[in-house]
């Protein structure tokens, strides 16, 4: 089984609204025998997840990335009785379909919260991770320097078939997280090519296919979401951080500024930075965390489970790049399995970037804060952070599992020269 939470936009009294349920797999993953016995892998409730947002998001989110309203309704709530009433009981529509959990559900309000009388457009994006291995320790694997953990699951085809590969895998989160213009918004368009589920599209809250924008629009789109990840990093700028700019992912395109290494980088901050540093929080790795959660007794993992649960404990006093050294106590494992939980959260985030164009042709000669330019149209632009949810120590074998796959299946591919150094003309021969 596996935890999880869904979002699902409704409106209320004409408001655009963004819920997040908690949800369930009931689908057993039979090959992991570890995971099997788990009884508590969806550990978490909504109760859970509403406590970690206000007692631990909020002390590491910078209040301007944050949803300002975050909260639970009882099933006893006139809202939650319409909306359950309103959702199939599979609105998903696959096979093995998620169940809302009937007893308590998270609302946040203000996911498209620029209000006004003109359209307020959305971009939902899921970046994953933005780095090629765990810094600074070294990879265990030297394919991590070389491709970064996006691009190898969509080469090796985890979620199909082995060996079956995406051709259609453009996207690179190295690219979107880089420092050089010309990769954030070739990663934003190939991101429009093929979205999958990394970008989602909202106009006043209702939900837009990319198939129905036309390449112009798509082409705007493109370039003031870049605007306003360019302008965000330049006037929300992080101190002693200079950032990974050079770094690359084989499977990706590389812009020849940055081959050259002249080009006219973005200031070094805004919420991919911090996101990146985010997701770093974790020191030691998988492998590492994996060695340390066998080694534990039952004891020892009930302690790190209930201290772990409990929000208000002291683990969770300084959750933000607390000094591991000078907690030479009985519960550093802890601190490190906090940690690298912590990173989990971050690496399955999603950015929500909100657009309403200003009319006031005044404001154009004097634009106020967080607004871009598009076409000589004057847009203001909103960032959140979403989808921030705890994560369990019981799935550290499965994300352990998960790492061997793509560490097993990517050895047995050997990649040939490709024409244009693509990733969706990558070739692979089986070397067994």
């Amino acid at each position: 089984m596996s935890e999880g939470a869904s979002s699902v936009v409704y409106r209320f009294n004409y408001q655009p609204t963004l819920m997040r349920f908690k949800k369930y797999d009931s689908c057993i993953r039979e090959c992991i025998d570890d995971y099997k016995g788990l009884k508590c892998a969806n550990w978490f409730n909504c109760q859970d997840s509403h406590e970690y947002y206000t007692k631990i998001m909020k002390k590491i989110v910078p209040e301007r990335y944050m949803l300002s309203q975050f909260d639970l309704f009882s099933e006893n709530h006139v809202d939650f009785q319409n909306i359950c009433r309103a959702i199939p009981d599979n609105f998903n529509g696959g096979v093995n379909s998620y169940s809302i959990l009937k007893d308590k559900f998270i609302l946040m309000t203000d996911a498209t919260r620029i209000l006004g009388m003109d359209d307020v457009w959305a971009f939902e994006i899921k970046p994953k991770w933005g780095f090629m291995n765990y810094w600074p320790v070294p990879p265990p694997h030297h394919y991590q320097n070389y491709y970064c953990r996006f691009c190898i699951l969509k080469m090796t085809g985890l979620k199909n078939p082995l060996n079956q590969v995406h051709e259609e895998n453009k996207y690179c989160p190295v690219d979107f997280f880089s420092r050089c213009p010309s990769r954030i918004e070739h990663a934003i368009l190939n991101l429009f090519s093929h979205p999958q589920n990394n970008l989602k599209i909202f106009k006043n809250g209702v939900r837009q296919t990319v198939e129905s924008l036309t390449q112009q629009q798509i082409q705007d789109f493109v370039l003031l979401i870049t605007d306003a990840i360019i302008d965000d990093a330049r006037i929300n700028p992080i101190e002693n951080g200079g950032g990974f700019h050079y770094s690359f992912c084989q499977a990706s395109e590389n812009s020849e500024c940055c081959i050259r290494q002249d080009c006219h980088v973005r200031a070094y901050g805004g919420i991919l930075d911090f996101l990146n540093q985010c997701q770093r929080i974790d020191r030691i790795g998988i492998e590492a965390i994996s060695r340390i959660w066998a080694k534990m007794n039952t004891k020892e993992r009930n302690e790190a489970i209930q201290l772990l649960s409990d929000f208000s404990s002291i683990i969770w006093k300084d959750p933000y790049f607390s000094n591991i050294s000078d907690l030479f106590d009985e519960r550093e494992s802890i601190y490190l399995l906090r940690d690298f939980l912590l990173s989990m959260t971050f690496r399955d985030a999603s950015i929500i970037f909100n657009f309403r164009q200003i009319e006031d042709t005044s404001e154009s000669e004097n634009p106020p804060p967080n607004t871009v330019f598009s076409d000589g149209n004057l847009f203001r632009y909103e960032i959140r952070l979403i989808d921030l949810d705890p994560r369990t120590p019981q799935n550290i074998p499965f994300y352990f599992f998960t790492n061997n796959h793509i560490l097993h299946t990517f050895l047995k591919l050997k990649r040939l020269p490709s024409c244009d150094n693509s990733c969706n003309n990558l070739d692979f021969i089986n070397v067994d």
